[in-house]
């Protein structure tokens, strides 16, 4: 269990120009279909939602694999604490439908 604090103006501000967060009409872009498979979510999110902060994560990886890392997890938000969510697999289009805000 994670708990937040309301971040101020300026750090809002701050993880909005690193594109670590996306608030008021620019969130409205953002879009998702229940069908996706974990590989159309995950492309999404490093393509499109956060591509500096998952190109930055990639960069630094200190990991052996040969596979891409998944370097994002799903969280769902009760009031002022988050709460890593379970999955039967690694998160779709489906998990982001049943848990979204």
């Amino acid at each position: 269990m994670i708990w937040t604090h309301i971040l101020s103006k300026v750090e809002l501000y701050t993880a909005e120009q690193c594109q670590c967060a996306h608030t008021g009409t620019n969130v409205t872009k953002f879009a998702f279909r229940w069908n996706w498979t974990h590989e159309e979510v995950d492309r999404y999110i490093k393509r499109d939602v956060f591509p500096r902060p998952m190109e930055y994560a990639s960069e630094h990886d200190k990991g052996k694999g040969k596979e891409p890392m998944c370097y994002w997890k799903l969280l769902s938000k009760e009031k002022k604490c988050y709460e890593l969510v379970v999955t039967k697999g690694p998160p779709t289009g489906d998990d982001l439908f049943h848990y979204r805000g």
